[in-house]
């Protein structure tokens, strides 16, 4: 029993289970982002750290939303292009290439953004 929640308290206190605070797009470039698709009123977006304060919604071109359609309510991880910085939760990305994943069910914030290249932009 006491290992249990010895397991427990280190889980809780570790930094990599809380989600990390969002301040938008600093840089343009790809980035690697793993979320879940869902529908929302004006199309299909990706949403990371879903149902948290540091909430995500990413939408995505038109044109792309034929690439995110079979992912739909799936985790799923993606490589995206963003052409301008952003501040706020809501931000829009062009999708380079993406597939599905197997979340992590010991961490349940296994999402998240991270940078792969920069670039200039527009």
């Amino acid at each position: 029993m006491r290992f249990i929640i010895s397991i427990t308290l280190i889980l809780l206190n570790s930094p990599s289970v809380f989600s990390q605070d969002w301040t938008g797009i600093s840089d343009c470039g790809t980035y690697k982002v793993s979320g879940v698709a869902r529908s929302a009123k004006n199309g299909l977006v990706i949403v990371v750290n879903e149902k948290s304060k540091s909430e995500v919604t990413i939408n995505v071109p038109l044109q792309n939303e034929a690439l995110l359609a079979p992912y739909v309510d799936m985790a799923l991880e993606a490589s995206l292009i963003f052409t301008k910085k952003s501040q706020g939760s809501k931000v829009e990305g062009t999708i380079k290439e993406i597939k599905s994943r197997v979340p992590n069910p010991i961490n349940p914030m296994d999402t998240g953004i991270k940078l792969i290249s920069k670039a200039k932009c527009k």
